[in-house]
């Protein structure tokens, strides 16, 4: 039973025109009742947000963590290109390529408008 189902029933039990409780004990029942489903709804709220939090924290501290793997590994791709000069090298566990691409000299930069300039990519 929800909660709005339970004021009904307690509204059920009460006489409208004398506003006398019809069956008392009954009225009781389910006063404790919808007591309790309020108690417990307030506590699983308490739980959510807690365990919020905490996911919350957690995913902080791995985004800590990300970020220097994510640099690292940014470096060591540097490296790697630099090292193999566009050389391609194969292996069972990974394949290293670079494209071809011409390289366009401009005299006046400024003159090249901003949705035309890429930076460059390692790999």
């Amino acid at each position: 039973m929800n909660l709005y189902d339970y004021n009904h029933a307690l509204d059920a039990l009460i006489d409208a025109e004398t506003g006398e409780i019809l069956d008392y004990d009954a009225f009781l029942t389910l006063a404790l009742e919808r007591d309790a489903k309020i108690e417990n709804t307030a506590v699983l709220i308490k739980n959510l947000e807690a365990e919020a939090a905490l996911i919350k924290s957690e995913e902080a501290a791995l985004k800590a963590r990300r970020g220097p793997m994510e640099r690292w590994a940014a470096r060591l791709k540097e490296y790697l290109s630099n090292y193999l000069n566009g050389a391609r090298f194969d292996c069972p566990r990974a394949s290293l390529s670079f494209r071809k691409s011409a390289a366009l000299n401009v005299s006046d930069a400024a003159s090249v408008p901003v949705r035309w300039v890429r930076q460059r990519s390692i790999m």
